[in-house]
């Protein structure tokens, strides 16, 4: 278990685009005793009482060993201070320098929330609107949803107030919250099957609790799975067949995607929504190949990452950059990629209107679309070299014009404000009398017939009364002599 820390915190600095190998630096590692599958970094509103920053709250599963009678755990704890990494610093370490292990899981974590479960822990992920509250699978089909504000600091959580999901055949790994709807929880299994669960609503009447909506694919087991972070209704899955599909939950049915990619020559393990643009996402398949796609054409990808030997377990973008992503490995290794927006290609791939026509073959004919398409050609605005630099030029003339009008104006503006705090002072106008009117706005017109401004108002409506008179009376002899002339007496 190894913990790592962003030296440049949350926000961009001219060094992390320069040297990105120095983006993250190593805090302290410990050897755990039993394998662990998951683990999270909580923000620190979990716990709005405490002065902890974020990525100072962890959420981490332990599975228990086989041979032994322990059971396996999901722990929420806290990271050792700043003091105490700075105690583990002091100690003379073994190996590498700058490589501090602790001695024991206590030196480096402090634990918050645990819960026992006798399953092995596969995956778990919070809720995004309520941290403590946690969805996890086990080697069974069922996922667990653990609620972990039921627990008081160093606390055991039996399984006495935990809810279960049902809806899935088989065990597996995918499973994401949605961002925008709270308690709105996807999951897919090895059996083809994709469940949604509206957990919120649910655990009140129950401790069971069924999927609203249920997907499946024809062929393949779904590897993983992931809400779409802009629009709360789109999903997408990576099965072991080498696809990768987008769902849009308002296409009820089975088998009913909306998007889908051409098949690769490998499984697909993971995949992940850039959080910054709507159109890209990365997937890593078994080959330990990262492949970046934009979901306006999932014939090919536009990028493709190689450097894992093995398989790629996991890829995640950062929630701070929209170019960085980690891939994770079997092979041991955590990569850091600088995609970037220049590194992408300018334009898409060629499109291949042979596969789209054998597709489509019967119901619609794309051939006069693919010659529309062709025949469109637009022409990019060549940007001029010096045009930053005029920017700027025109910015420093702007702002010396706009100095020079506020000084030419001091007098007015010093006057304006004047009366605005004069107005500011006022009554709400609905409170004022007639007589007061005089008093907040003096306005002396001598050429004004009326005495005041309620008689003003008075005999303007008196004027609107008679027009409004006198038009119907012209309306009313109109009518009249029509009738006359069509209907004569």
């Amino acid at each position: 278990l190894c913990f790592l820390s962003n030296p440049f915190g949350n926000y961009s600095h001219p060094l992390q685009n320069e040297m990105n190998s120095f983006a993250y630096e190593y805090k302290f590692s410990y050897r755990l005793k039993h394998a662990s599958y998951s683990v999270q970094s909580l923000p620190s509103c979990a716990f709005p009482e405490t002065t902890l920053d974020p990525g100072e709250l962890v959420l981490l599963g332990i599975n228990k060993n086989k041979n032994t009678s322990t059971k396996s755990k999901l722990l929420l704890a806290s990271i050792v201070s700043e003091e105490g990494i700075a105690k583990l610093r002091e100690k003379p370490q073994k190996g590498k320098t700058g490589f501090y292990t602790c001695e024991s899981l206590s030196d480096m974590i402090r634990k918050r929330r645990s819960v026992s479960s006798k399953l092995q822990i596969f995956n778990m992920k919070f809720m995004p609107q309520n941290p403590l509250q946690v969805a996890c699978r086990n080697e069974r089909s069922e996922i667990l949803f653990y609620d972990l504000t039921q627990a008081s600091d160093d606390t055991n959580l039996m399984e006495k107030n935990i809810w279960t999901l049902k809806g899935l055949g088989s065990c597996g790994y995918g499973l994401s919250w949605n961002a925008s709807l709270p308690g709105m929880l996807v999951a897919a299994g090895h059996d083809n099957t994709i469940c949604i669960w509206s957990v919120l609503h649910s655990i009140v009447n129950s401790d069971t609790i069924h999927p609203l909506s249920t997907f499946r694919i024809r062929r393949g087991a779904i590897n993983d799975v992931c809400w779409h972070p802009f629009y709360d209704f789109v999903f997408g899955t990576v099965d072991n067949s080498g696809k990768l599909l987008i769902w849009d939950v308002r296409m009820n049915g089975d088998g009913e995607f909306a998007l889908q990619s051409n098949t690769t020559n490998s499984e697909i393990m993971c995949l992940s929504f850039n959080p910054f643009d709507q159109n890209y996402l990365a997937t890593g398949d078994i080959k330990g190949n990262v492949a970046i796609w934009d979901d306006r054409n999932l014939y090919r990808p536009v990028k493709l990452l190689q450097y894992h030997s093995s398989e790629v377990t996991q890829v995640a973008w950062s929630p701070f950059y929209e170019d960085l992503l980690a891939s994770a490995g079997s092979d041991g290794h955590i990569i850091l990629w600088k995609i970037g927006v220049a590194s992408l290609p300018e334009k898409l791939p060629e499109i291949d209107w042979t596969y789209y026509k054998e597709k489509t073959a019967g119901f619609y004919d794309v051939t006069e679309f693919e010659k529309q398409f062709k025949a469109l050609h637009i022409v990019p605005m060549k940007e001029p070299e010096d045009l930053l630099k005029k920017l700027n030029e025109e910015e420093k003339q702007e702002m010396t014009r706009l100095d020079a009008f506020i000084k030419a104006n001091e007098t007015i503006i010093q006057e304006c404000k004047k009366e605005l705090n004069q107005i500011a002072k006022f009554p709400p106008m609905d409170h004022w009398l007639p007589e007061e009117y005089h008093d907040y706005f003096v306005y002396e017109n001598k050429n004004c017939k009326y005495r005041d401004h309620v008689e003003q108002y008075r005999e303007l409506g008196y004027r609107r009364m008679r027009l409004m008179t006198e038009d119907e009376g012209a309306f009313n002899s109109y009518i009249q002599t029509r009738l006359q002339s069509v209907h004569p007496a």
